[in-house]
């Protein structure tokens, strides 16, 4: 029966909960990423699977370009 629900019904109560308590990525992740890849300040990234954009967010805040993608 819930499975029959719009996505925002079936989801909605929960998403505040789902927030509270899903671990975010650490800041550090953007530096390791900078300079493994050699990324600079302004490049592009895509964010495949970008979900809630905790990542996206993550990435626009170290500067880069970002192009969320979510199937």
């Amino acid at each position: 029966a819930s499975m029959s629900l719009p996505p925002v019904e079936r989801f909605g109560p929960r998403a505040s909960c789902y927030a509270r308590h899903r671990p975010g990525y650490p800041g550090e992740l953007a530096a390791l990423l900078t300079r493994e890849a050699a990324l600079q300040t302004g490049d592009a990234i895509a964010d495949i699977g970008s979900g809630t954009g905790l990542s996206t967010a993550l990435f626009l805040g170290h500067g880069f370009r970002v192009y969320a993608v979510e199937p």
